[in-house]
């Protein structure tokens, strides 16, 4: 995830020599951040406004339309007994998965995110907050359209308060489908960091949400579509999203050449410590909401093949390209693309060699979007992509949603593989291939209309000025300003020393 604008680290070490800095030291050092300087501002009064509302409307939600689905006040013996072994059995089934979704969310892709050498508050920071809000919100509505395409369950006497007539039964199901939603919005989030506001992100993350779900509504319910990874749903309609919103945010003379667009050694570390969390979970993101042991068996399997083929090739393609060496940002991502590209088919039976293949072809393609993609981006289509989402989520997802349609014209002739689960797997039968070509297409066109609104609503609230900072949003100690100074002389001195010993050795 480095960025292509190798550019000299700024020195700061003049405030180092000085307790207090002077009037010049100080000027040169708002200059650095923008100019900003921490105090009330119609940016984030509008922030707190928006997320207080924002957050007592969900409160609300939650408290007049959630029940349990597994309700612990049965009159009867039997009823309680057969609640409680239903219970078991979802907390066995999904809890785990659900564990390792939060993991990736919340740990992840927050380290993921942390490569820019002076925006690691704000990347860590944001991802830790709206992915917060972003699950309550992608669980409101999901849950409501899941009661638009079943009806919602009526609990309760059905007129008198504190009763409500309608009530969404909260299923555990309903917390990966959250954390799904907060890491679709990651995505988009991933090509906007850097150049947005916190008021941005929060308003992109809600507009973001409504669409998501509303596309997995169609695909999921109305098309019956397989994506039990989401390639389509949730990785390429966020990298989508993002992509557009990001092509009308472009701003050439904020983007282009910042000096802060960079990462150093140690932020390429702690990226790189987002990539093995992602790595190491992704298993279970593409198996979470699996209903049967057996595809659950087989998404696991799928899915650790797919990314051990996306890790090799990433390496081989990375030091072919990069004229013998690697690059950190080829690794962090490249390896993960096969996690995101074997997501539609995860729980098929493409074998486990099948699986190798589609790791393979998304890590090589993955690294090479890094060398030849992402910088023609912003040459030729004015559009800034911080984190490479392109290559990571949007491409392979792509390849994800073409692997599913093969793979449902495949099944429809050899259906003895699945037994009796083809007609669950499957909705739509032997036609289920031109099902899934049509939730891809659709996908698409949702993510680029929307993304393209949200980047229109969002351009001209408080546009960011200072891009790549966190000092802007955050306190931030003295001492991470002079992370980028010389080293002492007396280092520079006793690195000589070495070098000229292990010359004469």
């Amino acid at each position: 995830m480095q960025s292509e604008d190798n550019v000299p680290p700024i020195s700061l070490s003049a405030q180092k020599e000085e307790e207090k800095p002077s009037n010049s030291a100080a000027a040169e050092s708002s200059s650095d951040n923008g100019g900003h300087t921490h105090g009330w501002n119609a940016e984030n009064v509008s922030f707190l406004v928006l997320v207080g509302v924002f957050q007592v409307v969900m409160v609300v939600l939650f408290w007049v339309f959630f029940d349990y689905e597994h309700s612990v006040t049965n009159s009867d013996e039997t009823s309680l007994n057969l609640a409680n072994e239903e219970a078991h059995k979802d907390v066995v089934h999904y809890y785990k998965p659900m564990l390792d979704v939060g993991i990736m969310v919340f740990v992840g892709f927050g380290f993921l995110m942390t490569f820019l050498k002076r925006y690691g508050y704000m990347a860590f920071g944001m991802n830790f907050f709206i992915s917060a809000l972003i699950f309550q919100w992608g669980v409101l509505n999901q849950a409501f359209w899941r009661g638009v395409y079943k009806g919602f369950p009526v609990t309760g006497d059905q007129v008198n308060w504190p009763n409500p007539r309608w009530m969404v039964h909260f299923e555990l199901q309903d917390l990966v489908e959250g954390h799904f939603a907060a890491a679709s919005f990651l995505v988009s989030f991933g090509v906007l960091i850097g150049k947005t506001t916190p008021l941005q992100i929060t308003i992109a993350g809600i507009i973001h949400t409504l669409f998501y779900s509303l596309n997995f509504y169609i695909g999921t319910w109305v098309l019956k579509a397989s994506d039990i990874g989401g390639s389509m749903f949730i990785h390429l309609f966020g990298a989508v999203y993002g992509l557009m919103a990001s092509y009308v945010l472009w701003n050439k003379k904020a983007i282009a050449g910042h000096p802060a667009q960079s990462s150093r050694y140690t932020s390429d570390l702690f990226s790189l410590i987002g990539t093995i969390f992602l790595f190491l979970c992704w298993p279970s993101f593409n198996a979470a909401v699996t209903p049967t042991g057996t595809t659950q068996y087989r998404a696991f399997i799928n899915t650790i093949m797919s990314l051990m083929g996306s890790t090799v090739a990433s390496f081989f393609c990375s030091r072919l390209v990069r004229k013998g060496v690697f690059a950190m940002e080829d690794i962090q991502n490249g390896t993960l693309a096969g996690g995101v590209a074997v997501g539609a088919v995860a729980d098929m039976v493409i074998l486990p060699g099948g699986a190798l293949t589609i790791g393979i072809i998304a890590g090589f393609i993955s690294v090479f979007g890094f060398k030849f993609f992402t910088p023609n981006l912003r040459r030729y289509l004015k559009l800034h992509d911080t984190c490479g989402v392109l290559n990571l989520h949007c491409i392979p997802g792509f390849i994800g949603g073409v692997g599913s349609i093969i793979a449902a014209g495949v099944a429809a002739g050899q259906r003895v593989n699945y037994g009796v689960l083809y007609d669950k797997m499957f909705g739509n039968g032997t036609h289920q291939w031109g099902y899934q070509f049509a939730t891809l297409a659709i996908t698409i066109g949702i993510a680029l209309v929307s993304g393209l609104l949200a980047g229109l609503i969002i351009r001209w609230l408080f546009p960011e000025k200072s891009v790549f900072y966190d000092e802007p949003y955050w306190e931030v100690a003295d001492e991470s300003l002079l992370v980028d100074e010389e080293p002492p002389k007396e280092a520079k001195e006793e690195e000589k020393n070495i070098e000229l010993r292990a010359v004469n050795v």
